[in-house]
């Protein structure tokens, strides 16, 4: 097996020059949340100042996770090829293409549409794309597809930036002379226990976004009303919905604080089962919206 490294380009500098600006900024304006913190419980000054700086600082952080993820992947490209076929693989994928299935290498394809803009060149050119033709293409390539070896086999096309394109074509067709010693089949497997296919699942991207708009209209609700709040709160209630007991204020904080943790703890397993078991890492994520939407029933429950 011969190991091919992509083209050098300015794709994945690009990257991680915008990974460490959104980081950086993230780290900087979180501090100024600390601060409001930073005293007795009596004396935090929540409000929707403080409310509006820690939705930048989560959309930035996300941002930057965001970024990490295309940085390592751009930075673990590789191109492998043997007797029997071509792989294309980073840290969270491998992609088989066996070379009996394959039916055209070509250089370069103009008027393709990418989807995403130039957001599909950070690390590396990723995702899918349509070709003139309407035939779905693969980006694994760190150039764009007009300067890239595109494979085409009959499930669809790759474009790829192996270092020496000429040495790499050639080394495919002398291999497909010779013949393969065993017919693989063409598929697409995710590394890091599940970690790229879950981030990529259609139903968990959803559910997970709708658990965190949930959350931060939570929060948003609890920074609009805190200032009016009194110094005691209702929290605890009986079987008929009476009050018990009351407590300071900042205890209605417990409430988004539990709903996090509950996300955070699903989001792990999630992670970990999605290699084995999709359905059930999917319903962890369903459990995690139920979850903030209680929280945020009973956050407007109490400030109402």
């Amino acid at each position: 097996m011969r190991r091919w490294r992509p083209q050098a380009s300015n794709n994945l500098l690009i990257a991680i020059a915008l990974f460490l600006a959104a980081a950086t900024s993230a780290a900087a304006i979180g501090s100024t949340i600390a601060g409001t913190f930073g005293g007795p419980p009596e004396s935090w000054q929540i409000n929707l100042p403080v409310y509006g700086r820690l939705v930048l600082t989560l959309m930035l952080t996300l941002a930057a996770l965001a970024l990490l993820y295309r940085v390592i992947a751009g930075a673990t490209l590789v191109y492998d090829v043997d007797r029997n076929g071509v792989y294309i693989a980073n840290f969270w994928q491998k992609v088989t293409i066996p070379l009996h299935e394959i039916r055209a290498i070509d250089q370069g394809i103009d008027g393709v549409n990418l989807p995403w803009g130039s957001a599909q060149a950070l690390g590396h050119y990723w995702g899918t794309a349509t070709s003139p033709d309407a035939t779905v293409l693969h980006l694994f390539s760190s150039v764009p597809p007009g300067d890239s070896v595109i494979i085409t086999t009959e499930q669809g096309a790759y474009a790829i930036a192996p270092g020496d394109l000429d040495a790499f074509v050639q080394d495919i067709e002398q291999r497909r002379k010779l013949g393969v010693t065993k017919r693989l089949s063409q598929s697409d497997v995710t590394f890091g226990w599940g970690l790229g296919g879950f981030v990529g699942d259609a139903h968990v991207q959803t559910l997970l976004t709708l658990a965190g708009v949930v959350c931060v209209l939570g929060l948003g609700l609890i920074a609009w009303a805190y200032p009016s709040l009194p110094s005691q709160i209702d929290m605890r209630f009986d079987a008929t919905g009476e009050t018990t007991g009351l407590l300071p204020r900042h205890s209605i904080l417990y409430l988004p604080a539990v709903a996090l943790a509950v996300a955070a703890v699903n989001l792990v397993l999630g992670l970990l089962l999605y290699r084995w078991e999709r359905l059930a890492s999917r319903v962890l994520q369903a459990a995690t919206l139920i979850a903030q939407l209680l929280f945020a029933l009973a956050i407007l429950a109490i400030v109402a």
